[in-house]
């Protein structure tokens, strides 16, 4: 009678330490969209849905829940502050209450602000972008009208999440090498 409770511990086992198959999603030959590990011959525009593709290409949506790996991978979040920012501190707790991995960018120098201008931004801070798209100012039903619209879920970020430390937005380019000194002929003293 104890064989069979270890018998199937151990399979249960088995199961768990085997990885998932791939997930995969087609068309078959009626038009239809179809969702399975193995596609079958004749498929038509096959796309690979599973979250490693998204966790291999950023470290950083290691562990996420699928949908909100998928819709960061897709529409990063990044977040605009200035110093002295009163609403800033509101919108980063609109995003943590929100549940979204994001990154925030510090727009204080000069050449912050021409690159933030450059990317669409305007004058007034917070601001949200959401992929390629920059939203000025803290309107929260706006913000989160647009992460709907990118696919972000509510509430899945996981608990130990943290928020990586702010950023300035322009990073000055590395200064040139240091120029080979001039050739100087040795001078040889006459005999």
């Amino acid at each position: 009678m104890i064989r069979l409770p270890v018998l199937l511990l151990s399979l249960s086992l088995a199961a768990a330490a085997t990885p998932a198959a791939a997930q995969y999603k087609w068309v078959d030959g009626s038009g239809r969209v179809s969702y399975g590990d193995n596609p079958p011959p004749g498929a038509r525009t096959v796309q690979r849905v599973d979250a490693p593709s998204a966790a291999a290409s950023d470290p950083a949506l290691a562990g996420l829940p699928f949908e909100l790996a998928r819709a960061a991978q897709r529409f990063p979040v990044t977040l605009y502050t200035t110093r002295d920012c009163g609403p800033c501190a509101e919108a980063r707790n609109v995003l943590r209450s929100r549940g979204v991995p994001y990154t925030e960018m510090t727009v204080n120098s000069g050449q912050d602000f021409e690159v933030f201008r450059r990317m669409g931004g305007t004058n007034q801070f917070p601001a949200l972008g959401v992929g390629r798209d920059v939203l000025s100012g803290l309107d929260v039903d706006r913000w989160n009208s647009q992460m709907d619209a990118a696919g972000y879920p509510r509430n899945q970020l996981p608990a130990g999440w943290r928020t990586p430390a702010p950023r300035a937005l322009y990073v000055a380019p590395p200064p040139p090498p240091p120029a080979e000194p001039a050739y100087t002929p040795l001078s040889i003293p006459n005999s």
